[in-house]
């Protein structure tokens, strides 16, 4: 009973394969046939100047890019300094995430009177306070509290759009321990 079943398993498998093949070589005879068939249009006799295609002749459909924006050339920013024109500060060349915050320094009780240092990853330091523009997203530090600091960005998504994110950047557990 088995033997048949396996057999018959085998029979249908083979058979769908044959029709398979043949409905694909079927379908690859087509496009040449029709091509030999259509007049000779893409054939050059020597001895003859070679002639133009008629637009859209035997052509499949035509994309028109005009009122899109090309994929591969980075989005136009709608706003920030650079569609200003204006110079970009050197903390503004980094992502957040290249900089680490390394000292916050108080300068007496006033409120925003506080400065915060961060460091690059070749040791440079900047020093910032309160409105200083860091990040390639025009990002601008809108608090430096007790060992952190706030700072809001408008990256723009996907999309085109800008929307408002906010990271808080904590200071290193080693420079914690020194104050």
């Amino acid at each position: 009973m088995r033997i048949l079943d396996l057999g018959l398993v085998l029979a249908l498998g083979l058979g769908l394969c044959l029709e398979l093949l043949l409905a694909a070589t079927s379908l690859a005879a087509q496009p040449a046939a029709a091509a030999t068939t259509a007049g000779q249009a893409g054939v050059v006799q020597p001895g003859q100047p070679a002639q133009p295609a008629a637009p859209g002749a035997g052509e499949g459909p035509i994309y028109d890019p005009s009122g899109r924006r090309d994929p591969f050339q980075p989005q136009a920013r709608s706003s920030g300094p650079e569609s200003v024109g204006e110079q970009r500060t050197p903390l503004q060349q980094f992502e957040l995430s290249q900089l680490r915050l390394v000292a916050i320094v108080w300068e007496g009780s006033q409120v925003g009177t506080a400065r915060a240092v961060v460091e690059d990853s070749a040791g440079l330091g900047y020093i910032m306070q309160v409105g200083t523009a860091i990040g390639r997203n025009d990002g601008r530090v809108t608090k430096i509290e007790q060992g952190r600091i706030e700072i809001e960005e408008w990256p723009v998504n996907v999309f085109g759009e800008r929307r408002r994110t906010v990271l808080v950047k904590e200071l290193d557990a080693g420079e914690e321990a020194k104050r």
